[in-house]
Formats: C-alpha cells, sequence, structure tokens
C-alpha cells in the first residue's frame, strides 16, 4: 500500500520517497451540538512530533515536500503466535 501525504501550501517543493515517522497526535474531545441540539463529539488534536529523522514523512511535509511512504499492515505478535501454537496444539478441546 502506498501513503501519500501533500502538505498544506500553496506549492509543492516536489516529493520524496520517505520512512513513515513515529510522530502521535494528542486527542482532544470537543463538545459540539447538531442544528437539532443534540451534543455530539468531535475528535480533535495536536500532533506531537517525535522523529528527528531527516527523511520522514512528517519532516518533509513540514519541508514543503508531498511524501511518499510504502506501507505495510501485519499486527500479529510472532512470539506470542508461536507460544499460543504450542498451547493450543498440546490442549484438547471437548
Amino acid at each position: 500500500m502506498l501513503n501519500l501525504n501533500v502538505p498544506a501550501v500553496e506549492e509543492i517543493k516536489g516529493i520524496k520517497v520517505v520512512r513513515h515517522s513515529s510522530g502521535r497526535y494528542v486527542d482532544r474531545y470537543r463538545e459540539r451540538k447538531d442544528p437539532r441540539g443534540q451534543s455530539y463529539y468531535w475528535l480533535d488534536g495536536d500532533e506531537m512530533l517525535e522523529d528527528g529523522a531527516l527523511e520522514s514523512d512528517d519532516r518533509v511535509l513540514a519541508e514543503g515536500y508531498a511524501s511518499l511512504t510504502p506501507l505495510q499492515l501485519d499486527l500479529t505478535d510472532y512470539a506470542f503466535l508461536e507460544e499460543l501454537r504450542g498451547q493450543v496444539e498440546t490442549s484438547s478441546f471437548v
């Protein structure tokens, strides 16, 4: 999967292929009212740039470049997977 981020600038300096940053957001929920006066909550927040790497997506975006990052999604805990397999294979299910 490819992730393309485009900076909010009038003129983009170019595009850089970079790694994903380790930055995060500090979540803040704001109460709002819909047209009928019912409350709902809007997720908002501030970006916390924790990554000092020169070639990360948050860094190049801040410099006015678009960032292109190849991503993969695999949330498997491989160490626990093997442990769990051992437990399940030695157990009997009724």
